[in-house]
C-alpha cells in the first residue's frame, strides 16, 4: 500500500477507518495495520481513536469540523451539556472539552482535535436534538432546553439559586419554557423539578424573560 495510493483513494473524506481501508487494498491487515500505524508516527496521519484516521494537515483535502468527529468518534451521540449552553450563548465562559451524550457506556477521547466526553443516559432520556448545519456540515445537536436538563441531570449535586448564578446565565430567551417544561416531565425526576423552580426564579431576579 503506498502512500500516494491512499491519498488518491481517501483524502476527499474528512476522516477514514481501517475498515475501509482493508476493502480498497488487497493485502493482509496485519500488513495494513503495520503501515497506518508507520504513517502516524510519521506525521502523515491522525490518529482520532483506534483504527480511526484522518490525514495530516498538508494531505487533507476535506477539512475535519470537530463536531462533526464528535458525532462520529462514538455513537449513537449527540452534543449536548455545557458544550452547548456556551454554543447556545447562554454562558459566557468558554468551553474546551465537547460534550456529548450516549446511550453507551461513558467514554473520553483524547486527539489532535480536543477532548471528546461522552455522558451515558438512559435510553428513554435520549431525544430533544436534531440535525444543524454548522460550517457546511451537518451536526447532531442538542436543542438548548435538553443541552440543559442534560446537563443539570448529568452533574451531581443539589442546585440551589446561587449555584445557578455562578454560571452566569445569559440571553435566556433562547430558552422556550413550555418545550423545557414538556422535556422535564419526561424525566419524572423530583430533582429536576426543584431545580427548573430555581430557574424560574433565577430569570425572575436577574431581569430577564424566557420565550414562550
Amino acid at each position: 500500500m503506498k502512500y500516494s495510493d491512499l491519498i488518491e483513494k481517501l483524502n476527499i473524506l474528512p476522516m477514514f477507518d481501517m475498515a475501509t481501508v482493508l476493502q480498497l487494498f488487497d493485502e493482509k491487515p496485519q500488513s495494513i495495520k503495520t503501515q497506518l500505524y508507520r504513517l502516524v508516527k510519521s506525521g502523515k496521519l491522525v490518529a482520532l481513536k483506534r483504527e480511526l484516521y484522518t490525514f495530516a494537515a498538508p494531505y487533507r483535502q476535506t477539512e475535519l469540523n470537530p463536531l462533526v468527529l464528535a458525532n462520529q468518534l462514538y455513537g449513537p451521540s449527540y452534543l449536548s451539556g455545557l458544550w452547548c449552553l456556551n454554543f447556545y450563548g447562554l454562558i459566557p465562559e468558554q468551553v474546551h472539552i465537547y460534550s456529548s451524550v450516549t446511550t453507551r457506556t461513558t467514554r473520553q477521547f483524547n486527539n489532535a482535535f480536543g477532548r471528546f466526553y461522552y455522558h451515558h443516559i438512559k435510553a428513554d432520556l435520549f431525544f430533544g436534538y436534531s440535525r444543524q448545519t454548522i460550517q457546511d456540515q451537518e451536526v447532531w445537536l442538542a436543542t438548548p432546553e435538553k443541552a440543559l436538563l442534560d446537563y443539570f441531570y448529568l452533574t451531581s449535586g443539589e442546585w440551589s439559586l446561587g449555584r445557578l448564578e455562578s454560571l452566569r446565565f445569559q440571553q435566556l430567551n433562547t430558552i422556550k419554557t413550555e418545550r423545557l417544561k414538556n422535556y422535564l416531565d419526561q424525566y419524572k425526576s423530583p430533582r429536576l423539578e426543584s431545580i427548573f423552580k430555581h430557574w424560574l426564579s433565577y430569570g425572575q431576579k436577574n431581569n430577564q424573560e424566557y420565550a414562550s
